[in-house]
């Protein structure tokens, strides 16, 4: 009886023996890509890198309970194996992107919360309870929804277009990064999507330029910055002086703190607009608040 119990012993399954049975059976299947068989060679060899399986078993120990669910979406193809062209340590390109954005959905409630608590303390009787709470509000969500969702979809378009067109090159990342925009509309804050959207766009604009330059298409100026600022500015001021229904709200202020003008400035404004201004904007009315 004893050589029996001992024969069972021996002869069981461990649940982690199974989860290296059904990860193989999948892999073996004809009907995978041929990074799967890729893959699988490379766990037979003993190539794999050690920082990417450690990765991979942590997800599956979080994924404990849902193990059943993976190896489904996996075996019926709902969720693929990294492409050869896929760089990220995860075997999931599915998984890759869920994992984008749960860390970004974090980054921005974490930078959040640090950015309530401190202002909170300026006042902690009267305001840092409120932040607090602040962090779990419709708003709160929102924005970090919108930072996640930014990182998922990019990922998961980057990894669809790899596997769908067969290589890597410049298009994907353009293609992706246009799709990854729908994540905007998870942000509820007007002022911020405004924010947001002209700091991208100055930015881009700067790569532009960094980008032609590079191609000798195009010869940067130096002082370039200085040059572009006096049209600029002076634009702005005639905007705020004569066209005060178009300005954007909230920037008044700061060009009000840092220009000051006085009644006599304003007046001044308004005289050279009766003098000159109707002849260059004759539709134009008189706008000038004293």
């Amino acid at each position: 009886m004893s050589t029996k119990n001992s024969l069972k012993k021996k002869t069981t399954i461990t649940p982690e023996d199974e989860h290296k049975i059904q990860e193989k059976e999948i892999l073996k299947k004809p009907g995978n890509d041929n990074s799967l068989n890729r893959a699988l060679e490379e766990e037979q060899i003993g190539e794999g890198d050690s920082a990417k399986d450690y990765q991979y078993e942590f997800i599956m120990h979080v994924c404990k309970p849902y193990k059943k669910i993976v190896y489904f979406l996996i075996k019926n193809g709902y969720v693929k194996e990294r492409t050869p062209f896929c760089r990220h340590g995860i075997r999931s390109c599915h998984l890759n992107s869920l994992e984008g954005f749960c860390t970004n959905f974090f980054y921005g409630f974490m930078t959040k919360a640090v950015i309530n608590i401190l202002l909170g303390l300026i006042n902690p009787r009267k305001k840092l309870v409120n932040n607090i709470v602040d962090l779990f509000s419709a708003d709160c969500m929102s924005f970090c929804t919108f930072l996640g969702a930014f990182s998922g979809i990019f990922k998961f378009m980057m990894c669809t277009l790899r596997r769908l067109r067969g290589k890597d090159d410049e298009l994907n990342s353009i293609i992706s990064g246009a799709l990854a925009a729908i994540s905007l509309l998870f942000d509820n804050s007007k002022s911020r999507k405004k924010f947001i959207l002209l700091y991208l766009f100055c930015r881009s604009l700067e790569m532009l330029v960094n980008v032609l330059d590079k191609k000798k298409w195009l010869k940067k100026i130096k002082y370039f910055e200085c040059y572009m600022f006096g049209p600029v500015l002076s634009y702005l001021f005639y905007a705020y002086m004569y066209e005060t229904e178009c300005f954007p709200k909230g920037i008044d202020k700061a060009f009000l703190s840092t220009s000051k003008p006085t009644n006599r400035e304003y007046s001044m404004f308004e005289d050279i607009y009766q003098r000159q201004g109707k002849i260059y904007f004759p539709g134009a009315t008189r706008k000038v608040k004293v």
